[in-house]
């Protein structure tokens, strides 16, 4: 998965709307990003090649940060995540810079969020999931980000030096077309 960050004095991450095609995470605003094919060299490639086939940004226009410290497994999909954070120069629009939706069977829709909105205090919620789950997520006017990017854009704003205090008491329940409830398996009946 890769975190993309404009290199701008506001900076935005790039993140995507999941198809309501796809088995899992339908509808949910994601980071762009897929699993390890072999021919990519290593993770990193992954989520660069990833980036590009999901919104149209190339490899050869993202500077690599790094990774985040940990390597996550994501218990719905039981994923094992490393996640790569990289800086691109935005396209050199705020309107879009070129991102698109490549694949629309993948993606429905591509954002722009800055992050100086997502560390608004008035943004950042504790999100309540039904099975009871709890964790860190942004409620925006069109889009509820929560659940395993919730988590990661929450320390990128820790780490990134962009968190502001916010009242981790405020616990919303997660809109259902944000659930991305999965597709029901052949097994399900």
């Amino acid at each position: 998965m890769l975190v993309l960050l404009s290199d701008c004095a506001d900076p935005d991450v790039v993140l995507t709307t999941r198809s309501s095609t796809v088995h899992r995470h339908r509808g949910q605003i994601c980071l762009p990003g897929g699993h390890y094919e072999p021919d990519d060299s290593d993770l990193i490639a992954t989520a660069l090649r990833e980036t590009q086939e999901e919104v149209g940004v190339a490899a050869s226009q993202v500077k690599v940060l790094g990774t985040l410290p940990a390597r996550v497994t994501v218990p719905v999909s039981r994923s094992t995540v490393t996640t790569v954070v990289g800086m691109w120069d935005g396209g050199g629009s705020k309107s879009g810079g070129g991102l698109r939706v490549v694949d629309p069977a993948e993606v429905s829709q591509v954002h722009r969020i800055a992050l100086s909105t997502l560390a608004d205090p008035q943004t950042r919620v504790s999100a309540h999931h039904p099975n009871g789950g709890r964790g860190a997520a942004f409620d925006l006017p069109e889009l509820f980000i929560w659940g395993f990017t919730g988590h990661i854009l929450d320390t990128v704003l820790s780490l990134g030096g962009w968190e502001r205090p916010w009242d981790t008491r405020r616990i919303v329940e997660i809109p259902t077309p944000f659930r991305g409830e999965d597709a029901p398996t052949p097994e399900d009946g």
